[in-house]
């Protein structure tokens, strides 16, 4: 652990106040080549995360990129970058594994109310999730649904359900309860991508969970795996 900025309190005293349930924001990147992928990116979708929670802002992103860009990384790697109130601080540890072919799955308390403005921000919320990965070690991902039914994403990714007859694949919008995903915003931004020798539209879409079953073809995203396939199960 790599402590970048200390100012009002020790990150000890941070540490306790973090397992009560304080607030803290988070961004989780690639070290690719000794490099940090899509460094921009991600900062600008903390510092925008800062401003609109009215966090403090105890680096501007100029600086904070500046003091990353002097880290020492690995070759390759993941690097957390935590933002609290009071400190700055990085936990850099090697990449997970991925299977290739997912098995995912819905579970009972995976049910977010899309009302929550905290769900488009990447806060130590996101912890919670781990549980639920816990009660199904059979499966590599939960998918989350809100109130309404809809899907949102996964307990750590953002997801995209093929409709191979219109050569088109959805994720669900903002509105429904997400995390504006880096990956997800790439693949919105290129609008098209191309898969087994055809290009699909990539759009917004809401889509319920009556919709889905073993049969759909599901892709899911996030900025250390990337691209990844797979089903329900």
């Amino acid at each position: 652990m790599i402590h970048l900025l200390c100012s009002t309190k020790s990150l000890d005293e941070e540490l306790l106040q973090f397992s009560n349930e304080n607030f803290y924001l988070f961004e989780t990147l690639k070290i690719e080549e000794g490099k940090l992928k899509d460094l921009d990116l991600h900062l600008v979708r903390l510092f925008n995360s800062l401003s609109v929670l009215k966090k403090t802002i105890l680096k501007s992103q100029t600086e904070l990129h500046s003091m990353l860009d002097l880290l020492s990384l690995p070759h390759t790697g993941r690097l957390r970058l935590n933002y609290s109130n009071h400190n700055i601080w990085v936990e850099i540890s090697p990449l997970p594994n991925y299977n290739e072919n997912l098995k995912l799955g819905f579970d009972a308390e995976a049910v977010v109310d899309s009302k929550n403005h905290l769900l488009q921000h990447k806060t130590h919320l996101y912890a919670k999730n781990k549980s639920l990965l816990e009660k199904h070690p059979e499966l590599d991902d939960i998918i989350f649904i809100n109130e309404d039914g809809f899907l949102t994403e996964t307990t750590k990714a953002n997801i995209f359900i093929f409709d191979h007859h219109k050569l088109r694949i959805y994720t669900p919008p903002l509105k429904c309860g997400l995390l504006p995903g880096i990956e997800r915003q790439k693949l919105l931004s290129q609008k098209k991508i191309s898969c087994q020798n055809k290009e699909y539209l990539i759009l917004e879409k809401e889509v319920r969970k009556i919709e889905v079953n073993s049969l759909t073809d599901i892709m899911i995203t996030n900025s250390l795996m990337g691209v990844k396939f797979g089903k329900i199960w």
